[in-house]
């Protein structure tokens, strides 16, 4: 969009003329009134500003990128890793309108009851609202997701696709079930509150505007303005009757430990809980199918052919079936929630080549990977590579079939986010991310595999085989940081949201999750964003707009 402010006006005279604001063009010491200012447009902070559209609230939308990814913003990420190997910060995030819906594969599935309550089993478990808290704001997020209607029920489905490569595997026990998950169509998300945004009277959007620091009363009990600059030097006041941190897992807990003249130790963190509890779903690509020749169709449960596909789908919703522990099983044998995919593999897919494709296509401007290396390792493997891409074309050619996991990580104090006496080119202290995960998740990984593999040989699906090479990766789905408490000593924020002891300033995304599950976070994140923006309306009053992006001045 074009930029904000017509070259040429005086400060008093400044005329808006769109809702997406370059930030760079606004001028060097302005000072922006809202409402609300949420920090982060992607999907917790566009889910809250699309619910305030409308009700009279002036509000001031912060997005550190543009609406498109580019290396020098995305270099304000980068930070030290320790604990188990993870990925670079500055290629794991997307840092610009949208946020991580930009890379989201769509996967979306309520958290239940299971999610939500406390287990003996698994540490720090519990949430301090329930599963009946949040369904009202699952069902309200289904349009913007573009999802089917609220149901997850495994047999239902079944029923709605009606196809005879569709069909779900009977499960002779009650140690595993169906789990399925609806796909929200790709990029529909930041498109629909996009358009939604571009009619705004109350939301202006200011993109390249990155928050470098709070500035709150003397006693840190209110947070009085934010400190915003821009790469090309502006620094920018926002003053907001309420602030909402939507900046994820790592980033919300980046600004929060930045020292403050009142709390030398970071806001909401009094007892030294803000960062920790860091948690990202592992994933682990170990086992491969040699289905029986009297096998049934498993099209259903193959991400590879359901993965967004219109001939899986009802009503134009395309879901994926997959196989997980009961939540009898979880607690007998004390386990984690652990999810179970197969996947098709075609002639010339496995090999360097790919993945070197996937990552020189996919690579983020200015990471750290070799993209030289990353080009010579698939040009030596092109020919496979070639094959494999024509076989998946024409669907001929299947090689194998393999096994995709995703565990749910436990809860640990000691996997978290710390600040670094580093600073970015903006003055903000560089983040360090420790890693870990408890042994449980290897215990979980392994007895999930042998309870699958005794069902699929019992039904009569085929052998499961399982070598010593198992593959490590990460969904990259950061949470836990600003974990969700009914008081101070055992997380950072409230039921609502808000910062324990911080009057006006809530936190919103999957950092306030105090546990993981096992799918996708995005449709729990949009659910509590709308029930925040619900908060914040009745706090506010629908009639409380005294101010108005529109009133900037220096």
């Amino acid at each position: 969009m074009a930029a904000g402010w017509r070259d040429g006006d005086t400060l008093p005279e400044l005329q808006w003329v769109t809702v997406f604001v370059d930030a760079r063009t606004v001028p060097d010491g302005a000072r922006i009134d809202a409402d609300v200012a949420i920090v982060g447009a992607g999907a917790a902070g566009l889910a809250i500003a699309v619910e305030l559209e409308g009700t009279g609230l002036s509000v001031a939308l912060l997005e550190s990128g543009g609406f498109k990814r580019d290396a020098e913003t995305n270099e304000l990420n980068a930070g030290a890793t320790a604990g188990v190997a993870y990925p670079p910060l500055d290629e794991c995030r997307s840092r610009y309108y949208a946020g991580s819906t930009n890379c989201w594969g769509g996967g979306c599935r309520p958290m239940t009851s299971e999610d939500f309550d406390p287990r003996s089993w698994v540490s720090d478990s519990g949430w301090p609202i329930s599963e009946d808290d949040l369904a009202p704001y699952y069902r309200r997020a289904i349009p913007a997701l573009g999802l089917g209607e609220y149901d997850y029920d495994a047999e239902s489905w079944d029923r709605r696709i009606g196809s005879p490569r569709a069909r779900l595997l009977p499960l002779g026990t009650d140690r595993l079930t169906n789990q399925i998950r609806q796909y929200s169509p790709l990029g529909r998300f930041g498109d629909v509150c996009r358009a939604s945004l571009e009619v705004s009277t109350d939301v202006r959007c200011y993109l390249h505007a990155n928050l470098v620091g709070l500035d709150t009363n003397d006693a840190a009990t209110s947070v009085e303005a934010l400190r915003v600059a821009t790469l090309t030097g502006r620094r920018l006041r926002v003053v907001a009757r309420i602030l909402v941190l939507a900046m994820g897992g790592i980033e919300n807990a980046r600004m929060l430990l930045l020292p403050q003249p009142g709390a030398p130790q970071g806001l909401g963190n009094a007892h030294d809980l803000v960062g920790r509890y860091f948690m990202d779903h592992p994933s682990f690509r170990w086992g491969e199918l040699k289905k029986a020749s009297t096998a049934p169709p498993l099209d259903l449960y193959d991400s590879t052919y359901s993965y967004h596909s219109p001939e899986l789908a009802s009503d134009g919703v395309s879901v994926a079936m997959s196989f997980s522990l009961t939540r009898e099983t979880q607690e007998a044998e004390e386990l984690l929630r652990t999810e179970m995919f197969l996947y098709t593999t075609f002639a010339g897919e496995d090999n360097p080549g790919r993945d070197a494709l996937r990552r020189f296509v996919g690579r983020t401007p200015g990471a750290r990977h070799s993209t030289g290396r990353d080009l010579a390792t698939f040009l030596r493997h092109a020919p496979q590579v070639a094959t494999g891409l024509v076989a998946r074309r024409l669907n001929r050619l299947a090689r194998k079939m393999h096994l995709f996991t995703i565990v749910e990580p436990e809860p640990d104090r000691e996997s978290r986010v710390t600040l670094t006496g580093e600073r970015d080119p903006l003055g903000v202290n560089r983040t360090q991310l420790t890693v870990r995960l408890t042994p449980r998740v290897e215990r979980s990984l392994v007895r999930a595999h042998e309870l699958l593999a005794d069902e699929l040989r019992e039904s009569g699906v085929g052998r499961l085989e399982f070598d010593g090479d198992r593959r490590l990766d990460w969904c990259c789905h950061h949470m836990g940081t600003t974990r969700m408490s009914l008081d101070a000593r055992h997380g950072v924020v409230n039921t609502d949201g808000r910062v324990h002891d911080v009057e006006n300033l809530y936190v919103a995304g999957s950092s306030v999750f105090p546990t993981a599950g096992n799918d996708v976070p995005t449709y729990t994140i949009v659910a509590l964003a709308i029930r925040l923006a619900d908060h914040l309306k009745a706090r506010l009053g629908t009639s409380a707009a005294v101010r108005s992006p529109e009133s900037a001045r220096a």
